[in-house]
């Protein structure tokens, strides 16, 4: 049996405040290791909280208190486990458990876990109350005697060797009170009872000794005043004469662990044994929970496009500096050795329109790529088809594959249907190229007239030969056109083709224009160099051609192989046909990395700014990003907010449920296992829902990424991290508010509910 010394044990409630409440003052005593020990006092002397604080159910100010020797302090729930039994003025049966169920609660958290020894226990210590027909029936289905019944079972059920009881009796009648001083009594034969109590006739009757209390401090078996305490009411009632020998039989829990009461397993028994209706707050969470999922997920979704967001770039060629166009003099004079090519380069895609089978109002697509010239000394890789002639556009895989989501037909699938598809109703697909990048090669000539770079020629003519001196400013639109090898034209030398409607924008009288053009013919064999092409490297007319032709341009200049190759070099290009938001430039490409810095110094030396076409994407990357993230912050705001929401809601019902978990942490269960039974509850009643309307909504926004074809990994990647991040915050928030309730002491918890 259990001795218990009190030291110089004070406390005071509201320590820091005007009001503060002294309550006790260095109380010191010893108790046995058996009897019945009643305190008494007056209202307000400290009784209830001298017995708390032995129990465990309070922490003193100092002082201590030890139970067998063993000091309580910072192990007062594993003592009163082991060794104190608690009976409550107010009962504290744990709602929605049957009587045998409260039994068993409080063996399982004093550590037993043998069914049939606990089933045992249950039927004797009921037996002792006179309380064993009521087993299955719930404690607040009892009236006030019985529960104080059952309290006194659920004290004794565990084989505690001290029990502490808090004015038992204050809710009961006589008879009731008799039965239950009878047990306490009985009990206090085998182990120590400590009573806290009011009434003069229990103290007569039953104490084998008593503490008065006076104002906090204590007066050890002082003469009973009559006045402090309430009448004698009991004289009359017969007392039982029962013996209880069985309450031998209650040993305590050898378990090194104890104040664990709920389980995974419990816990999921429990919730489908509630049979709780579905009322409108559960409606309401619902409801709160897929708003919670769906902004969650649509934050994903911006995060992704965020992250993701770039504006489409070409592939830049490798060893390759980039001039603007206003270097062309520069560049029409270098030494051909000092670099391998000079191309025409536009920083911006271009739009054109996809059609299959000629129809553009059943299957028109509108889609961004990159012209491109086929190589004369190789062929694009992977090549699928032939290479284009005039009229034909081979187009890259990457190309071809959103040709096919875009248009979504079941024979496009395959690849011999893209020979089906036209550009801009003006060029045949004939073939597929590998390459990720969407791209259009077109043959050279195909190439240079499809970039409209030579929209606005002008004609130098100082000696009127042909062109009329008022016409001279006037600009042309061209095209270019190969020259037949038995022209034998030189490098310098083009041949103009001149449409009908161009003579308009040449001459004033247009009726003897074929006299005219065969008259100029003849002196530009004597004056070779009279007619040129302004502005570009001298290229000089070697024949005016007059074509009935139907033409889209004012002239057809011709030229030979030489210079179709290297055209933007002979003849200069401007960007009258580009659109709005390109940046044209010259792409010069040297033959590996040692002649591309030979060439950078050169130009330098020449001083040629280059073009940093990596930057300007790096800062088109950077808008675009900034556009995609614009949303980002109002997502975060609205997470914020609904997170404040939803920790109010689990505030309330932590509010709700005080009461419970302070009558738990007074029968034993410790702050972890109660911890662990909320983490399990927001599990079930909050996180699982919220992940399950996140999968839908996930769902549903991948099926935009599949109708778009584009890759839905990273998008769920980042769903995926968003909803545990949500899980895990949503478990910490729910937690928080029964945080602040357990930081309490039981009784702290419990003294907001006994009013």
């Amino acid at each position: 049996m259990a001795t218990i010394r009190v030291e110089n044990i004070t406390k005071t409630f509201r320590r820091h405040s005007r009001n503060a409440n002294r309550v006790l003052k260095g109380v010191s005593f010893t108790l046995p290791d058996r009897g019945l020990v009643c305190i008494y006092g007056k209202s307000g002397s400290g009784k209830t909280t001298l017995l708390n604080i032995i129990g465990g159910l309070e922490r003193a100010d100092s002082g201590k208190v030890y139970i067998d020797d063993v000091c309580t302090s910072g192990k007062a729930d594993r003592i009163r486990n082991a060794k104190i039994g608690f009976v409550f003025q107010n009962y504290y049966l744990e709602k929605g458990y049957t009587i045998a169920q409260i039994l068993r609660n409080q063996m399982l958290i004093a550590g037993f876990r043998d069914e049939n020894e606990i089933a045992r226990r249950t039927d004797e210590a009921l037996k002792l109350v006179d309380m064993e027909r009521f087993r299955n029936k719930r404690g607040d289905a009892l009236s006030g005697g019985q529960q104080q019944r059952v309290a006194i079972a659920r004290a004794i059920v565990k084989g505690g060797e001290v029990l502490l009881a808090d004015e038992p009796t204050g809710n009961l009648d006589a008879e009731n009170t008799v039965k239950v001083m009878d047990i306490l009594k009985e009990i206090s034969k085998t182990q120590l009872v400590v009573v806290v109590t009011h009434e003069i006739s229990l103290i007569r009757t039953y104490a084998d000794s008593h503490i008065k209390l006076v104002d906090g401090e204590l007066v050890e078996d002082a003469e009973i005043d009559d006045s402090d305490l309430a009448p004698d009411t009991y004289d009359r009632v017969k007392h039982s004469g029962e013996t209880h020998s069985a309450l031998a039989t209650f040993t305590g829990s050898t378990a090194r662990r104890n104040g664990r009461l709920f389980r995974l397993r419990s816990i999921l028994r429990r919730k489908r044994g509630d049979g709780e209706g579905f009322g409108a707050g559960d409606a309401f969470k619902q409801v709160f929970l897929l708003a919670m999922a769906v902004v969650l997920c649509f934050f994903s979704f911006s995060l992704n496009e965020a992250l993701n967001a770039t504006a489409e770039h070409k592939t830049l060629p490798e060893n390759t500096v980039f001039t603007g166009l206003n270097s062309y003099s520069e560049l029409r004079v270098t030494d051909p050795s000092r670099y391998a090519s000079i191309d025409f380069f536009d920083t911006a895609f271009e739009t054109g329109s996809f059609s299959y089978g000629g129809v553009a109002a059943l299957s028109e697509l509108e889609l961004a790529f990159s012209p491109k010239s086929i190589p004369t000394d190789s062929e694009p890789a992977g090549l699928w088809g032939r290479l284009p002639e005039h009229g034909e556009v081979l187009i890259s895989r990457g190309l071809a594959e959103k040709i096919k989501g875009g248009l979504r037909l079941e024979e496009l699938r395959r690849d011999s249907a893209m020979l089906m598809v036209t550009l801009n109703g003006a060029y045949s697909v004939c073939g597929i190229a590998e390459g990720e990048e969407s791209a259009v090669w077109f043959n050279r000539i195909d190439y240079v007239n499809h970039l409209g770079v030579y929209a606005s020629t002008r004609l130098s003519d100082p000696n009127g030969i042909f062109l009329e001196q008022n016409f001279s400013s006037n600009r042309f639109s061209t095209e270019i056109s190969l020259a037949d090898d038995s022209e034998g034209l030189e490098d310098n030398r083009v041949i103009l083709e001149i449409s009908r409607n161009a003579l308009y924008k040449m001459m004033t009288d247009t009726a003897d224009a074929d006299a005219r053009i065969t008259a100029a013919n003849s002196r530009l064999k004597e004056l070779t160099t009279a007619v040129s092409i302004v502005g570009s490297k001298p290229m000089y007319v070697r024949q005016l051609r007059l074509t009935r032709d139907v033409m889209t341009t004012d002239l057809r200049i011709i030229v030979n192989k030489n210079v179709l190759s290297d055209i933007f070099v002979y003849l200069k290009p401007g960007e009258t046909g580009l659109a709005s938001d390109s940046q044209a430039c010259f792409a010069v490409s040297a033959e590996d990395a040692e002649q591309l810095e030979a060439l950078k110094d050169l130009l330098a030396e020449k001083g040629i700014t280059t073009v940093d076409v990596q930057s300007i994407y790096d800062r088109q990357d950077a808008d675009e990003r900034c556009d995609a993230s614009g949303g980002l912050v109002l997502y975060a705001v609205v997470i914020v907010l609904l997170y404040l929401i939803y920790f109010f809601i689990e505030k309330s019902a932590s509010i709700r449920n005080s009461k419970e978990y302070g009558v738990l942490r007074a029968i034993g269960v410790n702050r972890s296992n109660l911890l662990f039974r909320e983490t399990v509850r927001a599990v079930l009643h909050s996180v699982l829902p919220f992940l399950l309307y996140s999968a839908v909504t996930v769902a549903l926004i991948a099926v935009r990424y599949g109708i778009l074809n584009l890759s839905v990994a990273p998008f769920l990647g980042l769903a995926a991290a968003g909803a545990l991040a949500g899980s895990l915050l949503m478990v910490g928030i729910s937690l928080i508010p029964y945080l602040f309730v357990l930081t309490k002491t039981p009784s702290a918890i419990l003294a907001g509910y006994d009013i």
